[in-house]
């Protein structure tokens, strides 16, 4: 019973996550002139902690579909990282997704320990950190 409320709970900051995200898209858009935009995340996607990977990139990936079949004038695409719930892992994607992908936002971390290591270069590299659960 707690799982599913803790899974429904999960696609909604997600959903809520991607609303906010896709404003900020509009607002890069109008101020850099790009039709295409690519934001990161930084999730458990192997491992023995991939569930809690899997479901915030069911949603996100949900999100841009219907973004898409909503027939917006611009693409989205995210750039997926994984971290495995470790926190060295998530030092190395966010800085790949800062440093060579350039993204404005990232989805993630999943854990709070990951967090900890990440949201400080997020905030000094002025990236939208949003995470799913911590």
């Amino acid at each position: 019973m707690q799982s599913h409320r803790l899974f429904k709970r999960s696609i909604v900051l997600i959903l809520g996550a991607a609303l906010i995200a896709s404003l900020g898209v509009a607002l890069f858009r109008l101020l850099t002139k790009q039709d295409q935009l690519v934001l990161g995340a930084a999730l458990p996607l192997t491992g023995q902690y991939a569930q809690y990977g899997t479901v915030p990139r069911n949603a996100i990936d949900l999100a841009i579909q219907q973004r898409r079949e909503a027939g917006y004038p611009y693409n989205v695409t995210v750039q997926y990282e994984d971290t495995q719930l470790r926190p060295n892992l998530a030092l190395t994607a966010i800085r790949k997704l800062i440093d060579v992908h350039h993204v404005p936002v990232v989805f993630g971390a999943a854990g709070s320990n990951e967090t900890e290591v990440i949201g400080p270069i997020a905030q000094k590299s002025q990236v939208v950190l949003i995470s799913p659960s911590s």
